[in-house]
């Protein structure tokens, strides 16, 4: 073991001591400094505003929950892509249109943004008269899961009709290319 590596295993060693012995008296001291008091608000600060961040994801959550499986009747009609396959490895799933494919054909899986309970499978020769015709949202091609891209961008487009309303919500979404 390195003699520097040594030092800093002792001397955390002593630092943990004197913690379970409850001998406070050097973090009484620092927080006497105006600057770690300030780092302490400010960190208090980031904590209470990743709390609210995460009470508003939740929340948004439970309205998906409620609102978003077969009770929006008029949806913006946007498609998220959800995969591809080859139609007989998917013929167990009720898909609207899926009787239309042969087995031997790549099904192309899409879902509606705003009421989760519907999906169409279509002909990947299809795919690009669908996508004309129809609102399609890539989401954020980071997140390499098709479910976790799909929820991301259905959280994303409940939670601007909530702030900034439908239409701009809508535009929102809809912005993001295919390459984004």
């Amino acid at each position: 073991m390195e003699k520097d590596i040594l030092e800093m295993i002792k001397q955390d060693y002593s630092d943990m001591e004197k913690i379970s012995t409850r001998d406070y008296s050097e973090i009484v001291e620092l927080e006497k400094n105006p600057i770690v008091q300030r780092y302490r608000y400010l960190i208090g600060l980031k904590e209470s505003r990743d709390l609210i961040e995460y009470g508003k994801r939740c929340i948004v959550g439970k309205i998906i929950e409620k609102y978003g499986h077969g009770l929006i009747k008029e949806s913006n009609n946007i498609w998220c892509l959800l995969f591809e396959s080859e139609a007989k490895h998917i013929k167990d799933i009720h898909f609207e249109y899926f009787d239309k494919i042969d087995g031997e054909q790549i099904a192309v899986v899409y879902r509606d943004l705003e009421d989760g309970s519907r999906m169409i499978a279509i002909s990947k020769d299809n795919q690009e008269e669908f996508e004309a015709t129809h609102n399609i949202a890539y989401g954020n091609s980071q997140i390499s899961d098709y479910s976790d891209r799909y929820y991301n961008t259905r959280h994303n487009f409940f939670e601007y009709c909530i702030t900034d309303g439908q239409d701009v919500a809508v535009q929102k979404i809809l912005s993001r290319s295919k390459n984004n």
